[in-house]
């Protein structure tokens, strides 16, 4: 595990953060870094899918990876589709709404526990 911590955090500090701030200058940098950050990610997942293909394998060691990479896959399609995800931004601009209209109360603490955030 420690191995993978050094890879994402030397892939991070490579392809530099991707979180937009608003400021229109720094955005520039950030649409740069997202940009080579959704290009190597292509790349590695396209590396996997063509792993994928041995799951079937007559060779045991190359089939576990075959499945393994399968696995990957599914899980990540399932992720992906399983539901809506917010940004941190789009979370604040909701419960500002809400609470404009609702106040402190227990419609906003309902709105919070749905989101899966907590109030403040």
């Amino acid at each position: 595990m420690k191995r993978l911590e050094n890879l994402y955090d030397v892939t991070k500090r490579l392809c530099g953060m991707i979180e937009p701030t608003g400021e229109s200058n720094t955005d520039i940098t950030r649409l740069a870094n997202l940009e080579d950050t959704i290009d190597l990610v292509e790349k590695l997942t396209k590396d996997i899918v063509y792993v994928a293909r041995n799951q079937s394998a007559y060779e045991n060691s190359v089939k576990v990876i075959g499945l393994r990479a399968d696995r990957f896959i599914t899980e990540m399609r399932e992720e992906m589709t399983a539901q809506p995800t917010f940004t941190e931004h789009q979370i604040q601009q909701l419960q500002s709404k809400i609470h404009t209209i609702t106040g402190d109360g227990e419609v906003m603490g309902l709105f919070n526990e749905l989101l899966g955030v907590c109030a403040g």
